[in-house]
């Protein structure tokens, strides 16, 4: 304990000044004349109320609700005069459409377009007198329907949260949407509304809309160079991986647009040209031409292929095959660790195929057993890789689509700013794969099948701090 003593103020009017102002700070005052201030103190740092309170688990959205489109306000008058109430203004106007966004809803910016709207509101806040101090906080969400009326409401009270005003919004966000999750009430919304959906709105047509949506121009990155493969026609007798074309398009489309990727900085190769010989000249091309501390983005939409005996992945260019993979093929490794001799800073590397041998975007030798035990690769240190499906899944296309289902969400979530979910402008690959991943692996399911994207990053990498694109029109 440290005790301070000021001596020589004198007056009624200096004395309140005084404690008006220590009081503010949670201070106390001593007798008329003298001020005593005492700060508490510990070998360890200021002293908290007890232990944190972990964060909940976020639920994905059951596919009845998901569908639902989704208005959010926030309400957050009733936060004190905080030394930090900015950062918990915006940590709690961001971290609703953010959970409602990882859980799988739409969440829509203006009135007309939402299906419900949702209202957040902090009726209670308490940081215990210290800025370093855990929180307690109770907070409400009420959800109206199309016709303003009240369908539910969830209540929530939460000790010792925090203290950081992220983490701490975050919790009681996620919370009270997982509540709204589990809701009977909600359930029976949604169940009551597919009929009555307008057609733009539906599965399919809307998919087929927001594919003509233009990409949104992001910052141009003058140091980032793209290699862009999609192979659909194969020689030989391999089946066509529906969709593939499409998506190298697309994704050289989002490349020179959103991640404003110079077009010669920008190597294609469709169908017949993506040959292995193409394939590996535009790879060395790249990473012979990457600056230091510049960037490489790798596309590859087609056939993958597990090696039978050990399940090492290939990619299998339009002159593959299956049976003389070691001879015809790129193994997965070999082209990250090529690229990732670079003098890259990072590599972003997007591969809508699967290496399961079980179908879809997965191929074997005539004879072999499908389902192979896939070797699953490490990144190397600056290496990022998103792939469309894990282990023994399969990749597919879009259903009614023509593209693949991966890639789709892909390019929409980073192209038309769907996955920038705190509205700042810039979409994280941490940001697109919590994005994408709930989204394709529920639609997967209405195909009976199994598709989780998979994120794997070097040691060097964190996922939050790798911005794929920035300068997006804001909402």
């Amino acid at each position: 304990m440290i005790g301070v003593k000021l001596i020589g103020v004198k007056g009624a009017d200096m004395e309140f000044s005084w404690r008006s102002h220590l009081a503010a700070l949670g201070l106390a005052t001593a007798a008329a004349g003298t001020l005593a201030l005492v700060l508490a103190c510990s070998p360890g740092g200021p002293q908290t109320r007890g232990p944190v309170t972990p964060p909940p688990s976020a639920a994905s959205a059951p596919a009845e609700l998901a569908k639902l489109r989704v208005k959010v306000s926030v309400d957050t008058s009733s936060l004190p005069n905080l030394w930090e109430r900015a950062d918990y203004v915006a940590a709690f106007k961001r971290a609703p459409r953010a959970a409602l966004s990882r859980a799988g809803y739409t969440v829509v910016e203006s009135d007309g377009e939402q299906d419900i709207t949702v209202r957040f509101t902090v009726e209670s806040f308490s940081s215990g007198g210290w800025r370093w101090s855990p929180h307690d906080v109770t907070a409400s969400l009420v959800v109206r329907d199309g016709g303003n009326h009240v369908v539910a409401r969830f209540d929530g009270s939460y000790a010792s949260l925090g203290p950081d005003a992220g983490s701490t919004a975050d919790h009681v966000a996620i919370d009270l949407i997982n509540q709204m999750n589990a809701s009977h009430k909600m359930a029976a919304l949604g169940g009551s509304e597919p009929e009555a959906r307008p057609a733009s709105a539906s599965s399919h047509p809307k998919r087929a809309k927001e594919k003509e949506k233009p990409f949104l121009t992001g910052s141009p990155q003058p140091t980032a160079y793209a290699v862009v493969i999609g192979v659909e026609k194969y020689a030989g007798d391999l089946p066509p991986p529906t969709g593939a074309r499409d998506d190298a398009e697309e994704f050289a489309a989002l490349a020179r647009t959103s991640l404003g990727i110079a077009e010669d900085h920008l190597q294609i190769a469709l169908d017949e040209q993506a040959t292995r010989g193409t394939v590996e000249r535009h790879i060395a091309w790249a990473a012979h031409s990457v600056p230091p501390g510049g960037r490489i983005y790798f596309f590859f939409s087609g056939h993958g292929a597990p090696d039978a005996s050990a399940g090492t992945p290939y990619l299998v260019p339009s002159d593959g095959d299956p049976r003389y993979l070691d001879a015809t093929a790129i193994a997965l490794k070999d082209a990250l660790a090529k690229l990732g001799a670079s003098k890259a800073r990072e590599v972003v590397a997007v591969v809508d195929a699967c290496f399961s041998g079980a179908g879809g975007r997965s191929v074997l030798p005539p004879g072999a057993r499908p389902l192979v035990k896939v070797r699953e690769e490490k990144a190397p240190a600056q290496i990022a890789l998103f792939s469309a499906a894990s282990g023994s899944e399969i990749s597919g296309p879009m259903p009614g689509g023509s593209g693949g289902l991966f890639t789709h969400y892909l390019v929409t979530g980073l192209g038309r700013g769907q996955a920038d979910v705190d509205g700042d402008g810039q979409v994280s690959l941490d940001e697109l794969s919590q994005w994408v991943r709930p989204r394709v692996a529920r639609e997967a399911k209405k195909d009976n099948r199994e598709q989780t994207p998979a994120l794997t990053t070097g040691a060097s990498l964190a996922p939050a701090n790798v911005i794929l694109a920035w300068g997006l029109p804001t909402k």
